[in-house]
């Protein structure tokens, strides 16, 4: 349901399922159109929520929404590993090298993750879920590669620490 002027006061419903009977607690937002739901809830559950409205200040609720698709709490970021490539403190001797990930996470499967890279502290790649990372036309002396991993269906906003101490 959008924000309507004829309505004065919100309620927010919240289930487990996307229907009247899954519903399991509901909290008055009063007149703002945007709300956080204050209790804690269960990892790997997929919570449903709809919005009924009031034209009188919550004393009547009206016009109630549909439930909306639904979301999967996953507070557990994924985490991704060098599968092969340069070790830590190693030599290659070489100007071209090819980093190997893979990928784990508690809710997603290994296909859906998605990966990003980059070298001594400049852009980020792509996230993509290409697990091969080649590295070209590297010059003498120590390099840092740091790889992150995100969950495909996620925003990715945040990356891990550097995966590999400097190799050169």
């Amino acid at each position: 349901m959008d924000p309507d002027e004829r309505f004065n006061y919100y309620r927010l419903f919240v289930a487990t399922g996307p229907n009247a009977a899954a519903i399991f607690d509901s909290v008055s937002v009063g007149p703002d159109t945007t709300a956080l739901y204050p209790a804690s809830l269960t990892e790997g559950v997929r919570y449903y929520a709809r919005v009924a409205g009031s034209k009188d200040g919550g004393v009547t609720f009206a016009d109630v929404s549909a439930f909306n698709a639904g979301t999967l709490i996953d507070r557990t970021a994924p985490n991704a590993t060098i599968v092969s490539g340069p070790s830590d403190g190693s030599f290659i001797g070489a100007t071209d090298t090819t980093f190997v990930l893979s990928g784990t996470d508690s809710l997603t499967a290994v296909a859906e993750l998605e990966y990003s890279h980059r070298l001594d502290g400049g852009a980020w790649s792509a996230y993509s879920t290409v697990t091969s990372a080649p590295l070209a036309g590297l010059t003498a002396g120590p390099h840092q590669f740091e790889r992150g991993c995100a969950i495909a269906r996620a925003t990715r906003t945040s990356r891990p620490p550097r995966a590999r101490s400097p190799w050169t």
